[in-house]
């Protein structure tokens, strides 16, 4: 098996053409004739995840952000992309290709909270960005971040309460923010993303719609277990790992932490 292989099969479900403009997805690292019968999926790149593949005797890291996406004009010995080339070790990272794919990002997020996808939040390159869906039973602002930072095993979230009570929501992984300016029109009273900036947020606010910030990494990590699975699948003399040195960077102090638009705890 080569590389070639694997990466036209993400791309019958995750076409690189769709990806953004300014998204570097593909084969980064490697040739498409490169030998491979290990793989590691990985969120993120990084020094760990390298050392990690290397010591799995992995020939071909599969992560969703791209390991080169700035224009390089150098590379360094303390570059993540010269210890990976210096390891023999391969990458193929599928992004905004994969946010956008109808078996993607945003799929994998919403079949974590139990949802059914009704409709996209907005179409980008043919291909759906975000879904709205209703909720089971309708649910406080409150309920609704218990449920969810249930249903994620995460540490925390930080949510804004605009809304008496929430049935129909939007949700869209990794810095989907500036799609809170498409959801008056789609009806919904909740919004659920990675990461939303400070007048994101108030405009939520002006249209009473409440917003669940996930963070980055925990809005998307969801997508690297069923990448795993669809490779599993698929290839079936293919040794798949999951990383379990690619984490939340992120840390907070304080046992509860939330954006107040109105209300007490």
């Amino acid at each position: 098996m080569n590389f070639r292989e694997i990466y036209y099969f993400i791309d019958s479900f995750a076409p690189f053409c769709t990806q953004f403009e300014f998204d570097n997805s593909g084969l980064l690292v490697g040739n498409g004739n490169d030998f491979v019968d290990k793989i590691l999926i990985s969120l993120d790149i990084t020094s760990e995840v390298i050392l990690e593949a290397k010591n799995l005797g992995v020939q071909l890291i599969i992560s969703h952000h791209p390991v080169i996406f700035n224009k390089i004009t150098s590379i360094s010995s303390q570059d993540v992309v010269y210890h990976l080339i210096r390891s023999g070790i391969g990458a193929i990272c599928a992004h905004t290709n994969l946010d956008i794919s109808p078996d993607g990002v945003n799929y994998c997020l919403l079949k974590k909270l139990d949802l059914i996808p009704k409709e996209p939040v907005k179409i980008i390159n043919n291909s759906p960005l975000g879904f709205c869906s209703f909720l089971n039973t309708v649910m406080t602002s409150q309920e609704l971040a218990n449920f969810i930072k249930s249903k994620l095993e995460c540490n925390f979230l930080k949510f804004t309460d605009n809304n008496s009570f929430i049935e129909k929501i939007a949700v869209v992984s990794g810095a989907g923010g500036d799609c809170i300016y498409d959801l008056p029109e789609k009806d919904v009273q909740g919004f659920i993303t990675g990461e939303i900036k400070h007048h994101e947020i108030l405009y939520a606010k002006q249209n009473k719609i409440s917003v669940f910030e996930l963070g980055h990494f925990v809005s998307e990590n969801v997508i690297v277990e069923h990448l795993c699975f669809k490779l599993k699948n698929k290839f079936k003399n293919l040794d798949v790992f999951v990383s379990k040195k690619n984490k939340d960077e992120t840390d907070f102090i304080g046992n509860f932490i939330k954006f107040f638009s109105k209300g007490k705890l």
